[in-house]
């Protein structure tokens, strides 16, 4: 995922930093963060320094695909065709930020659907397209947005799934780095809002709080179903349809346990 961070250091050069020249981006509540004009440069420029990291990229994306293909990892057209995958990346768009509002129903592993979701793709891409164009739209007022929201946005399109490498159709590890331009934005809009609404402070901290609490709840929740393979992959099995390796793994561990009846009804095999 990390092929992305040229891209987001000339996010960050958008703002926080206010490099962009003709561009004035301030960090709100931060005096000692606003940045020096002096420093800034046409966009183009910035895009030059980093042409050495772009090489670095490619470099990696070659090694990666090269490697990933030897080992027969890279999924193949006639087993997930283009169109199945993007609307599956579209759709994982929603459930990504989805889990990040409310992460229940975790799963270690997430197969794909029967048949490709064109329902709720449609659904998604008009979410996503609106999003970016009114964060585009608003990208001098609330500069944070448009930072947030292409960090959390393009730092998933390594591992969206339009290259597929593995068998799952998400994977909750991928949130690792894109959540952090997604809290950014959420951070900073709220922080502007409890700006406005001082009186109301108070209700802000509370607010804060029980949100905390659920998450605390959530996470001991989850942290149990790592007890052991058993419970981690029961839990998997649970939250999601299809799972054949989380049934291929309950089986291999009750015929382990000399529970053979259990191991074959529990044991799946792949499409």
């Amino acid at each position: 995922m990390l092929v992305t961070w040229p891209f987001v250091m000339l996010l960050l050069g958008f703002w926080p930093l206010g490099r962009v020249s003709g561009v004035r981006c301030e960090v709100s509540g931060a005096e000692n963060l606003t940045p020096d004009s002096s420093h800034s440069a046409p966009f183009l420029r910035l895009v030059r320094e980093k042409l050495p990291f772009f090489a670095l990229v490619i470099a990696s994306c070659v090694i990666t695909i090269l490697a990933q293909d030897k080992w027969h990892a890279l999924a193949k057209g006639n087993e997930w065709p283009l169109s199945y995958r993007m609307a599956n990346a579209l759709t994982s768009y929603l459930r990504y930020a989805g889990k990040l509002f409310w992460p229940s129903d975790l799963a270690a592993f997430y197969p794909f659907p029967p048949t490709a979701p064109w329902d709720l793709a449609v659904v998604a891409g008009a979410v996503v397209l609106v999003l970016s164009a009114g964060i585009v739209w608003w990208r001098k007022s609330q500069p944070f947005l448009f930072t947030g929201w292409f960090w959390f946005f393009g730092t998933l399109v390594p591992v969206i799934g339009l290259v597929q490498v593995g068998g799952q159709s998400l994977a909750d590890r991928y949130l690792y780095i894109p959540s952090i331009g997604f809290f950014v934005a959420a951070v900073w809009l709220s922080a502007g809002w409890i700006t406005r609404l001082q009186r109301c402070g108070w209700m802000a901290s509370v607010l804060a709080l029980g949100i905390l609490g659920a998450c605390v709840g959530l996470s001991a929740r989850q942290i149990a179903t790592w007890k052991n393979s058993r419970t981690l992959f029961e839990q998997a099995n649970r939250v999601t349809t299809g799972n054949f390796v989380a049934l291929n793994t309950l089986g291999e561990l009750a015929r382990r346990d000399g529970q053979p009846e259990q191991a074959r009804s529990s044991i799946s095999v792949r499409r």
